[in-house]
């Protein structure tokens, strides 16, 4: 992941390196931290590593694959903000995607066409 900013006037980029991992699953449950998603960082036995695990309990109206579900409000909330954030529409969204279905076949295409696009420019 990269960021950028103008700094005196200038624009900059730098690397963003996290080494956290993020797992959300049907935007009720997810798991963060730096422990790997094994049994050897999750066990608490082996590699020194920590991770929080969230059941998100407030539920509300979502959608997957264009069929109603439950989903959990703080899960949900966060990985649409992700994924804003990955397409670069957290402040802006000009094409109007919409993220609220993750597995929609409309939402899975522009969302690679985007990688596509954004790996494209990296190369050049």
């Amino acid at each position: 992941m990269r960021g950028h900013d103008i700094l005196m006037g200038k624009l900059v980029t730098g690397i963003i390196y996290i080494h956290s991992k993020l797992m959300i699953v049907d935007d009720k449950w997810a798991i963060c931290g730096s422990a790997n998603i094994n049994d050897r960082s999750l066990k608490g036995d082996r590699d020194s590593e920590i991770a929080l695990v969230v059941q998100d309990t407030q539920l509300e109206d979502g959608i997957f694959n264009g069929h109603p579900v439950e989903v959990g409000k703080f899960c949900s909330s966060w990985r649409k903000k992700l994924f804003k954030t990955m397409l670069g529409i957290l402040n802006e969204n000009p094409e109007n995607i919409n993220v609220d279905d993750p597995v929609s076949d409309a939402f899975y295409n522009r969302f690679r066409q985007i990688s596509q696009q954004n790996t494209s420019i990296y190369e050049e």
